[in-house]
């Protein structure tokens, strides 16, 4: 999921995503929003130490967006 949520920032046409027109594929098309979402899921079922490791890697990645 991560890399999914990293390729889809490094895209210059992020900021385009079309939920009608993408695929869905995570590889592809992912859907920024179910991205985020399976991230905070993600989140809430690590140990505290690794989810505050991830949240730092994510807030990384989204002073690109």
């Amino acid at each position: 999921m991560l890399d999914a949520w990293t390729r889809f920032l490094r895209d210059p046409y992020h900021r385009l995503f079309d939920p009608t027109n993408g695929c869905g594929v995570l590889a592809c098309c992912p859907d920024p929003i179910a991205l985020r979402h399976i991230l905070h899921i993600i989140i809430h079922a690590l140990p505290k130490q690794d989810a505050r490791a991830l949240r730092r890697r994510i807030a990384e990645l989204d002073d690109q967006w």
